[in-house]
């Protein structure tokens, strides 16, 4: 399940109102298991990041062959796009500090608001990732799996675009 631009950014900005410490985001098809939420808020509470991300690649789990590779392909291209080294920039299982929360702008809708988050935030916010299980309920992908990884290609060099416009060129750290 993707994040729906509007969604994620009314959940985000809601939350901003209490002035948490952290914030804790999870897809809704049951994929993640809570019970790991304290996993990722660590590295934020002892200071270490800014935004954490539950990495389904770190973990021993069995994810379904072409949603690796989409994975796979769609972390190297966003890791391209912002010279940053991460293994699941897909994941939707994330921890958000106060700092994070403040700069992030979601642009984006559906599934390319992943990306786009790490693209714009990789400069001024300090990434981490820590393994997480994941549970997989669908049997096989099917037509909509390629069309979310069209829409995250393109959410991927929208936000290239935004930061070339803005005058900051690829491949600058």
């Amino acid at each position: 399940m993707g994040w729906d631009k509007g969604v994620l950014a009314t959940g985000l900005e809601f939350a901003k109102r209490y002035e948490p410490d952290v914030v804790v985001t999870l897809d809704g098809d049951n994929q993640h298991d809570p019970s790991e939420i304290p996993r990722l808020v660590r590295p934020i509470l002892d200071g270490e990041a800014d935004i954490v991300i539950g990495s389904r690649l770190m973990g021993n789990n069995k994810m379904p062959r072409l949603r690796y590779f989409f994975n796979i392909v769609l972390s190297a291209l966003t890791c391209v796009a912002c010279r940053k080294r991460l293994i699941d920039t897909q994941s939707g299982f994330r921890a958000y500090s106060r700092r994070a929360l403040d700069l992030i702008n979601i642009t984006e809708s559906g599934f390319g608001v992943d990306s786009q988050i790490v693209i714009d935030t990789y400069r001024r916010l300090r990434f981490t990732e820590v393994p997480i299980t994941t549970t997989y309920h669908e049997a096989g992908l099917n037509l909509k799996a390629f069309r979310q990884f069209i829409e995250v290609v393109l959410a991927i060099l929208r936000s290239i675009i935004r930061r070339m416009l803005r005058g900051e060129h690829p491949g600058r750290i």
